[in-house]
């Protein structure tokens, strides 16, 4: 069994049509059905109907496809990982927050980020705003968040408020993340 295989197998399911899946993936009619017809051989079942223009799915195949759509999610994940090791980028978030502010607020908005970046991990440390800033500076964490107490912040740490309470989020300049939503 191979990804292509498997491929395949949603996209036919998708389209109903090998002709239709040849084009998205650029391959010939008679590869995708030998493709299809050997993931059936392998996995001792049939999985579409067969009529004359169309490929309907039968019930072993219908059962099957979520299995078949978590793998192919699963490896589109690892291929991704990948490439966030080759090109440097950090898969881990430090991130200090206010020791003042209820522990439900932050479990909120850890949550929120978690969501934001979903193939980040995030590592919370509580601490004093008056510490936030030196964690950052001194590269002990990432991203801090804190009540502000002072405006004489030092310029290599961007502070900006945020929301009624006047939170800052404090990191430093060149630090580069990339939403999920993006």
């Amino acid at each position: 069994m191979n990804l292509t295989k498997l491929r395949v197998f949603a996209l036919t399911a998708e389209h109903g049509s090998l002709t239709k899946v040849a084009n998205i993936m650029g391959k010939t009619r008679t590869s995708l059905s030998m493709a299809l017809s050997s993931l059936e051989d392998e996995l001792g079942v049939e999985l579409f109907e067969r009529t004359r223009n169309r490929l309907v799915l039968n019930d072993a195949g219908a059962a099957l496809l979520p299995d078949c759509r978590n793998i192919l999610n699963m490896a589109e994940s690892l291929y991704s990982k990948a490439e966030q090791f080759r090109q440097g980028d950090s898969d881990k978030i430090r991130i200090a927050y206010d020791d003042t502010l209820p522990s439900t607020f932050w479990r909120r908005q850890l949550v929120a980020l978690a969501d934001e970046f979903p193939h980040i991990s995030l590592t919370a440390i509580k601490s004093s705003s008056a510490d936030i800033p030196t964690l950052v500076k001194e590269n002990h964490v990432d991203l801090g968040y804190g009540l502000v107490f002072s405006s004489g912040d030092d310029p290599a740490i961007k502070v900006r408020a945020l929301h009624r309470i006047r939170m800052m989020p404090s990191a430093l300049h060149n630090t580069n993340w990339r939403s999920s939503r993006t």
